[in-house]
C-alpha cells in the first residue's frame, strides 16, 4: 500500500512567517527612507554651504583688491504689492565696494515665481535676496536697488543695467554684515538659510530665523554661516 504524506504548514506557522516578513520589510523600508533623508539633507546642506562660500569669496576679493572705502548708504523704501494689498512699502539695504554694489534684504526667500513688484508676506518670498551689480563709484550712485523687480538694475542707475542674484532659489539671508576699521581690516559675516517658513525656527514672520526646526521634512532645510576677516591689499 502506498502511504500519502499530508504534512504541510499550519495556519499558525503561516501567520508567524507573515509577521516575521512584515517586520523585516518595515525595517528595510524605514532604513531606505532614512538613507534617502540623509542624502537629500546632505545635498541641501552642501548647496547652502557652497552659496555661502561663494558670497564670502566674492566680497572678500572685492575688498582685497579695491582701494575704495566701504560705503554703507541709507536704507531705501520702495512701493511694493503684498498679495492683494497695494501701496505697501518695503525697505532694502546695500553696501558698495568701489563700483560694486550689493543690495540685500534679510529674511526674504528668493523665488522666481513671485510677480514683479510684489512681495508675499505669508511665505516671505521675493524675487531677489542679494543682488550684485555695477554702479558709478561714490556715494551718489550707492543707493539700494528695488529687489522686488525682475531686474533691479534697470531702474536704480546701475552701469549697463545688469546684475546677478547671488542666492539660489529657495534661499534667504539671515545675516549680512560688512565693516572695516582704520587698519584696513574688514569683517565679512554671511549667514544663509535654505527652506520654506514652516521648516524654520522661530516663525520667520515674528523674527529673523537662524536655524532649521526639528520636524518632519527638515531634510529640505539647511543653514550655513561664515565669518572672515579680510585685509585690504591696496591702501586707500
Amino acid at each position: 500500500m502506498k502511504k500519502t504524506n499530508n504534512n504541510g504548514f499550519t495556519i499558525l506557522e503561516l501567520m508567524i512567517a507573515t509577521i516575521v516578513f512584515a517586520v523585516i520589510f518595515m525595517g528595510a523600508t524605514t532604513a531606505i527612507l532614512q538613507i534617502a533623508k540623509l542624502y537629500y539633507k546632505g545635498v541641501v546642506t552642501n548647496r547652502t554651504q557652497e552659496s555661502t562660500r561663494s558670497v564670502v569669496d566674492s566680497i572678500s576679493q572685492q575688498i582685497q583688491f579695491n582701494d575704495a572705502p566701504l560705503l554703507t548708504p541709507a536704507d531705501v523704501t520702495y512701493d511694493v504689492v503684498q498679495g492683494p494689498v497695494s501701496g505697501t512699502k518695503m525697505t532694502f539695504k546695500a553696501y558698495c565696494i568701489g563700483s560694486t554694489r550689493y543690495t540685500y534684504a534679510i529674511n526674504a526667500q528668493v523665488n522666481d515665481a513671485v510677480v514683479q513688484g510684489q512681495y508675499q508676506p505669508t511665505t516671505n518670498r521675493l524675487r531677489h535676496g542679494l543682488w550684485r551689480d555695477t554702479v558709478n563709484p561714490g556715494p551718489a550712485a550707492c543707493i539700494p536697488a528695488n529687489l522686488s523687480l525682475a531686474n533691479p538694475s534697470t531702474t536704480s542707475g546701475a552701469v549697463g543695467g545688469q546684475g546677478v542674484e547671488l542666492l539660489a532659489e529657495g534661499m534667504r539671508l539671515s545675516n549680512f554684515a560688512l565693516s572695516c576699521d582704520d587698519s584696513r581690516r574688514c569683517s565679512v559675516a554671511v549667514a544663509i538659510l535654505s527652506g520654506d517658513n514652516d521648516l524654520l525656527e522661530p516663525n520667520p514672520q515674528e523674527a529673523v530665523p537662524t536655524n532649521c526646526a526639528t520636524i518632519i521634512g527638515n531634510q529640505w532645510c539647511a543653514g550655513s554661516q561664515l565669518t572672515t576677516v579680510v585685509l585690504k591689499r591696496v591702501g586707500e
